[in-house]
């Protein structure tokens, strides 16, 4: 009972964190024309950017590690790992070569589906592998 309440949370963090990522990865460049369109407001992004991105790695990094560590089921400790790689490298590359871009998305929905996975069969209903 204890250990899917664990799991729970962890699969929630990583959910929320992800789908927030992917909102930030979608809405930032129609913000950042704005803000550019407008001098009047000044200069925003460079670090910034950086910094929020970083900010997702590591919460995603500190929610994939809980939920692999709370979870029984082999084979999604290896699709959150995945996902989560995927998600590091795409974030680390995307300000340099567009198609990273499109792989962060892919991998934060990968993550949000492997969370997702894990809350449904977490509660006891599948087999431990």
């Amino acid at each position: 009972m204890v250990r899917n309440l664990m799991v729970k949370k962890y699969d929630l963090v990583g959910i929320a964190s992800s789908v927030l990522c992917i909102v930030h990865c979608i809405a930032m460049p129609f913000a950042l024309n704005w803000l550019h369109a407008n001098p009047a407001l000044g200069h925003i992004g460079g670090e910034w950017e950086h910094i929020v991105d970083f900010g997702f790695i590591g919460l995603c990094f500190w929610a994939v590690r809980h939920a692999t560590l709370h979870s029984q089921i082999r084979f999604i400790k290896y699709l959150l790992w995945i996902s989560f790689g995927l998600f590091a490298l795409s974030i680390l590359f995307a300000h340099h070569i567009a198609f990273f871009q499109y792989l962060g998305w892919f991998a934060s929905a990968g993550l949000v589906f492997s969370h997702l996975l894990n809350l449904r069969l977490s509660n006891g209903q599948y087999p431990k592998v």
